[in-house]
């Protein structure tokens, strides 16, 4: 069986809310079009996000600026945010977890805990671990519009390739 947008949307409507935007951090569009959501009425953002190297603040403040713009404008208490990347677990608990420290005040540890027992499953790169126990509450962000900018994708650390034979 094959989870479509028009799935998701239903079961978050089983739970008794409503799929008001989708995140997308994957490093690729080959998953589903963004129409899939949209023509359902739920807002879909695509921020390409490299998977295995920590997210820079780029990535970061873009997401963090759409979710303040969605909360802004969002009047209904049942609506929810989706956030994805390919497995749902580094890079989606990486941002999830940075905002719930920077702009919410959560240690590092107990954002951590949070997003593990929602998601079901813990962070599980080192370096983002480390990384998010580097952070703190953030005071000297501000609302940008970055989530208004035009999304392009870039590579944050190319790693060099490697022949490898077999």
């Amino acid at each position: 069986k094959q989870f479509t947008p028009k799935k998701l949307v239903a079961m978050v409507s089983e739970l008794g809310h409503r799929l008001g935007m989708v995140v997308d951090l994957t490093f690729t569009k080959k998953y589903y079009a963004a129409f899939e959501f949209k023509g359902q009425g739920v807002r879909h953002e695509k921020i390409f996000t490299e998977g295995h190297n920590v997210p820079n603040d780029d990535v970061v403040y873009r997401f963090f600026d759409t979710l303040e713009s969605f909360f802004k404008e969002c009047q209904d208490e049942n609506q929810v945010v989706g956030v994805h990347c390919t497995h749902g677990v580094n890079r989606t608990g990486y941002v999830v977890c940075r905002y719930m420290i920077e702009r919410l005040g959560f240690n590092a540890d107990k954002a951590m805990a949070v997003y593990h027992e929602a998601r079901g499953y813990p962070i599980e790169r080192e370096n983002y671990i480390e990384d998010l126990r580097l952070r703190h509450l953030n005071l000297d962000y501000k609302y940008e519009g970055r989530e208004k900018l035009p999304m392009q994708k870039h590579q944050q650390n190319r790693r060099p390739y490697q022949n490898r034979e077999h």
